[in-house]
């Protein structure tokens, strides 16, 4: 896992890269050193893949952030969602306010994902139809979405 740092005023906002696994100790351990702000915003967008051992990682490094700094989630990836639904720990302590909802192709077969604003979304929302960027068909769910907002209403 790598990660880079940006200020905007207030805030610092960590984009993460790669898988959240137990390879991810040392990042993990670097990273808790160089946060400074009081209010952290972590773009997940990069997380590509979350095992058990880095789920681990991820809610004591949460557990420590929290301790002196307010944070969010922003643009959190289907494999970060995936595990979230499976593990609320580990975005105990913030608030998604976006994230990734898969879709998929029912004629070709491609697979996209759309960007959904959480405080936009009610229990019965959908992740939308865009047009498949392939042929040109609507896409559509890849996994049921009252099942996939799941952490965001505890279910």
């Amino acid at each position: 896992m790598k990660y880079e740092l940006a200020k905007k005023d207030q805030e610092l906002i960590v984009t993460l890269y790669g898988a959240l696994s137990e390879r991810s100790a040392d990042a993990l351990a670097a990273l808790d050193g160089e946060l400074t702000k009081k209010q952290i915003t972590f773009d997940l967008a990069g997380v590509t893949r979350v095992n058990t051992a880095g789920e681990a990682l991820w809610a004591r490094f949460l557990a420590a952030v929290g301790r002196r700094a307010d944070y969010g989630f922003r643009n959190c990836s289907v494999d970060f969602i995936e595990a979230v639904n499976k593990n609320p720990e580990l975005v105990k302590g913030g608030r998604v306010a976006s994230f990734h909802a898969p879709l998929k192709c029912p004629k070709c077969a491609h697979a996209m994902s759309v960007v959904l604003d959480s405080a936009r979304l009610s229990p019965r929302a959908s992740f939308g139809s865009p047009p498949c960027g392939k042929c040109g068909r609507a896409m559509e769910a890849e996994v049921p979405p009252a099942a996939y907002f799941g952490f965001l209403y505890g279910d």
